[in-house]
């Protein structure tokens, strides 16, 4: 009998030690999309009702867009700044021009939040709630439709988490590059904040079972760290 229960815990433990495969539900493309298409006109409503003309800090992109476009103004990357500087030249004068890719960005984030949910193991409900609770933050809502770098960093934020949640769930090597071309991307061209952040987050993936995986130099590193 002893025998017997010591047989019962070495199973428990095996069992609870082995690696569970984490199912995935399809995409609610349909419930996401009409969340997504929501979010879409009411900021387009947003960006013309009012006619308040410009918020001043997309005054503040235009005018480093159109006259000191650098790498790295004293305190604001390019991004930003570009696309002023584009929409602008596009459609000079129109504010709706100028805020279509802000627009677009917010009402990205909300499908990538989905899908962040999906890579979880969500079914089509966690979906689309992760998605409802993405389009009706405080911030998406208050500056969701004005083109500045607070209203671009939400989708490059969540861009690069689903890329290292995706990373971390099937282990794919082709991945890690697209991760670090991302954190190159976001820390160079958006936000200052993001050269720190990502290096920590990226230099030590959590993983389950209290497991630290290592990234480095674009490869899948094997050694773990209990």
């Amino acid at each position: 009998m002893r025998m017997a229960w010591a047989r019962t815990a070495q199973e428990r433990t095996v069992a609870h030690e082995a690696p569970q495969r984490r199912v995935i539900h399809p995409f609610a493309g349909r419930a996401v999309g009409v969340i997504a298409a929501l979010v879409a006109v009411a900021h387009l409503v947003a960006a013309v009702a009012g006619g308040r003309g410009y918020w001043f800090d997309e005054m503040y992109m235009l005018a480093v867009g159109r006259n000191h476009l650098d790498w790295g103004s004293a305190d604001q990357p390019p991004v930003a700044p570009l696309i002023a500087w584009t929409a602008d030249a596009v459609a000079p004068g129109s504010i709706v021009a100028l805020r279509l890719p802000a627009i677009v960005a917010t009402v990205a984030a909300v499908v990538v939040v989905a899908l962040i949910a999906r890579e979880l193991g969500g079914d089509g409900r966690a979906q689309w709630i992760a998605a409802a609770a993405q389009a009706t933050s405080v911030s998406a809502a208050l500056f969701g439709h004005w083109l500045t770098p607070y209203a671009l960093e939400p989708v490059q934020w969540l861009v690069l988490l689903w890329l290292l949640v995706r990373w971390v769930r099937v282990r794919h090597g082709a991945l890690t590059p697209v991760l670090g071309h991302a954190e190159s991307s976001i820390c160079w061209g958006s936000e200052m904040i993001f050269s720190h952040v990502t290096k920590e987050l990226l230099g030590g993936v959590p993983a389950p079972g209290g497991r630290v995986v290592r990234v480095h130099a674009g490869r899948d590193d094997p050694r773990y760290r209990r």
